[in-house]
């Protein structure tokens, strides 16, 4: 699930939009991906795959959408304590 949502999600919104974000000049793509994106977190290999993998599509994206003047960044928060981490969520 954390692949569909965090990921597939993002991709699929994507693919949805693209036709508009091509005709509009300086279009942007903001994505909110993680700091677990960089580095791997014990008890959330799921969590942190889909984030390395939102972090490699927006990478290839960016280069392929230069020539539409499309411009893609990635908002990537630092890790924080919440209940979620004591509910054991991030383990797949």
């Amino acid at each position: 699930k954390q692949m569909d949502v965090n990921y597939f999600g993002v991709v699929n919104v994507t693919r949805a939009l693209m036709p508009f974000l091509q005709r509009c000049k300086n279009s942007r793509i903001i994505n909110i991906s993680s700091a677990a994106g960089f580095s791997g977190v014990a008890g959330m290999n799921g969590y942190c795959a889909s984030k390395h993998a939102l972090e490699g599509f927006s990478k290839c994206l960016r280069a392929e959408l230069l020539n539409w003047n499309v411009h893609v960044c990635n908002i990537n928060p630092g890790f924080m304590r919440c209940v979620l981490h004591s509910l054991k969520v991030f383990v797949t």
